[in-house]
């Protein structure tokens, strides 16, 4: 690994990092804040027969699994889909530039001048991403311990952490599968990341209405990091998660080819 180059990405992408990590940050934490002001008011099992009759919105929105009532679940509830939709588009975002701004800003003559391989930066930038894949999850993990400290509810920490593993996991398989496509561009691909990000959960949605499309949670990470699985009872769906593991690793490997072979313009 090239070092200069690695603290080069960490710097580059600092700015974006704070901004999505805090934005995310914020939003999870007023959730977690209104929760004693709600508990006791709503009438879960009312909004969970209405929600039913608009179709199986229950579902989608994980509210067939879990309740209100539980500080967790609300958790889930409230913040789950945003966690999935905001971890994916910043990923997706990051990760699709980072080989292919070199071309489109005209630096990739300056970088390849140096005595390093091509395979050692794609790893470089791959490590970058990793560790900002990885920053911006454990904040999400400290904020919601924090914001449960605050309104002094309990809850298992086991399912806590259950939800975020597969939350990073998903970060990683987008992450992956952008990074790689990134390989084979030359202009600007922050837009095909967040498109990406956004069909990765759009896929989760037929499935919850019709179990005939259940074959489309192989092909979206979105499918594993549901909170209505990790915490309304405890496992993950090993099969989609393996799936959405070979998918990033094909997609890298993929980049990592093209990337070694290409004809790079300065």
């Amino acid at each position: 690994m090239s070092m200069p180059l690695y603290m080069r990405e960490l710097k580059a992408g600092l700015k974006s990092l704070l901004i999505w990590s805090v934005s995310l940050g914020l939003f999870t934490f007023a959730v977690i804040l209104m929760y004693n002001s709600i508990i006791g008011k709503v009438d879960t099992a009312y909004l969970i027969d209405m929600l039913k009759s608009m179709g199986g919105l229950d579902k989608l929105f994980g509210m067939a699994e879990l309740g209100i009532d539980n500080i967790l679940h609300f958790y889930g509830i409230e913040c789950g889909m945003m966690l999935i939709i905001g971890l994916s588009m910043y990923c997706g975002a990051l990760s699709a530039n980072m080989i292919s701004k070199e071309e489109f800003m005209h630096t990739s003559e300056f970088l390849l001048a140096h005595p390093v391989s091509r395979q050692k930066i794609y790893l470089t930038k791959a490590a970058a991403i990793f560790s900002n894949i990885a920053a911006i999850n454990v904040f999400q993990i400290v904020v919601a311990i924090l914001g449960f400290a605050a309104v002094k509810a309990d809850y298992s920490m086991s399912r806590l952490l259950l939800l975020h593993f597969t939350l990073f996991v998903m970060s990683l398989e987008i992450g992956a599968i952008c990074f790689g496509l990134s390989a084979f561009a030359r202009r600007n691909m922050s837009g095909v990341g967040i498109g990406i990000a956004v069909l990765a959960y759009a896929l989760t949605i037929p499935p919850s209405f019709n179990p005939d499309f259940s074959f489309l949670n192989y092909f979206t990470p979105a499918s594993y990091a549901q909170a209505a699985d990790t915490i309304g009872s405890g496992t993950v769906l090993w099969a989609y998660l393996f799936a959405g593991i070979l998918t990033g690793a094909a997609f890298f490997t993929a980049g990592l080819y093209k990337y070694v072979k290409k004809d790079i313009a300065g």
